[in-house]
């Protein structure tokens, strides 16, 4: 088997999920544990599909979590490296923040009749 390298990790409410790869592998594996009443610790299984055919009401959740487990997941996947594909984040947020202040100048240019200059 491959040493598997097991980054993140945390509890929460006594549900811990860790995020690993082994070392030659190009996909993460998710860990996810809980500590029992009984003080045993209990692994969650691997997925298992299975066939649903009622596409008129919502099937049961594969998995429930919280605001402040979701939090957890996306700090240490951030903390891993991993970043938004999407216009979301910093980087869309700062060009966002660019073109409003473009737009500011521009309604201030033409409220005063002046040039408002940029400074650095």
């Amino acid at each position: 088997m491959d040493k598997v390298v097991v980054q993140g990790g945390w509890w929460l409410n006594r549900i811990r999920i860790r995020f690993g790869k082994t070392l030659l592998e190009q996909f993460y594996n998710v860990y996810i544990a809980k500590e029992g009443d009984d003080g045993v610790s209990h692994i969650g299984e691997p997925v298992r599909m299975v066939p649903y055919e009622d596409y008129h009401t919502n099937p049961p959740p594969t998995l429930e979590l919280s605001p402040d487990a979701l939090q957890y997941i996306m700090n240490d996947l951030w903390n891993m490296g991993f970043r938004p594909t999407n216009e979301v984040g910093t980087s869309g947020h700062l060009g966002a923040m660019k073109e409003h202040i473009k737009d500011l100048r521009f309604v201030i240019e033409r409220m005063f009749d002046k040039e408002v200059p940029i400074e650095r």
